[in-house]
């Protein structure tokens, strides 16, 4: 993933397995995933913008809620088995509005790592500031 900085999410988060708020930012951040956009929404286009990526090593085995709201654009959840892998596990592009929120449950298996991908939805290059809650 050369040009793209994947963050470590942590296994624990205030002594609780996981449940936390991390509020970020893709501005700055380059793109990398554009071919799994026309297989989140069956639409076929560019997609140029910039993605966060998260690399999650599953704390135990369990349904994980992901949710995410793009606080200033409209934003699209991936999840990988792992970085680089062609395999989509989970794609949510359900809302269709700044400030609107996505959220997948992933059924995690302990030890397991997963690819979280934060990704601007629209053929032109779409940043900015959101927020992902992880919780089991």
């Amino acid at each position: 993933m050369t040009g793209t900085a994947v963050r470590a999410l942590p296994s624990r988060w205030g002594g609780e397995p996981l449940g936390f708020t991390h509020r970020a930012s893709t501005v700055g951040l380059s793109s990398k995933f554009q071919q799994y956009m026309s297989q989140c929404d069956g639409i076929s286009y560019t997609e140029a913008s910039p993605e966060a990526v998260y690399r999650l090593v599953a704390p135990r085995t369990g349904d994980l809620s992901i949710s995410a709201t793009g606080l200033d654009f409209d934003l699209v959840i991936y999840v990988q088995e792992s970085c680089g892998s062609s395999e989509l596990v989970l794609c949510q592009d359900q809302a269709w509005a700044d400030g609107a929120t996505d959220v997948v449950t992933l059924p995690t298996v302990q030890g397991e790592v997963y690819t979280i991908v934060i990704d601007g939805q629209g053929a032109s290059p779409e940043t900015g500031e959101y927020e992902l809650d992880l919780r089991y």
